[in-house]
C-alpha cells in the first residue's frame, strides 16, 4: 500500500472508532435508563409505605407478605364492586 492509501485506510479506521464510540454511548445512556426504571419499580417493593428495610431481616419478609395480602383484597374488593355493578345491569 502507498503512503496515500494508508492515510485513508486510517481516516476510515478513525471515522468507524468514532462511530463506535458514539453508538456505545447511547447504548450505555439507554441502560442506564432501564435500570433506573427498574429501581423506581422496585422501589415499592423494597421500600413498602416508604420506609426502609433490612433485606434479612424478618419482619422485612413479614411486612412484604402483609403488603402483598393487603394489595390483593384491595384488588378482590373491587372484583366484587364490578360483578355488583355489572349485576345491576
Amino acid at each position: 500500500m502507498s503512503r496515500m492509501e494508508l492515510e485513508e485506510y486510517t481516516e476510515e479506521l478513525t471515522d468507524s472508532l468514532s462511530s463506535a464510540k458514539i453508538h456505545m454511548q447511547s447504548r450505555d445512556l439507554i441502560i442506564e435508563g432501564a435500570h433506573a426504571q427498574l429501581i423506581m419499580q422496585g422501589r415499592a417493593k423494597l421500600f413498602p409505605e416508604g420506609k426502609g428495610r433490612h433485606l434479612t431481616d424478618e419482619a422485612f419478609a413479614q411486612e412484604l407478605e402483609r403488603v402483598e395480602q393487603e394489595k390483593q383484597g384491595k384488588e378482590a374488593e373491587k372484583d366484587k364492586r364490578k360483578a355488583l355493578r355489572a349485576r345491576m345491569w
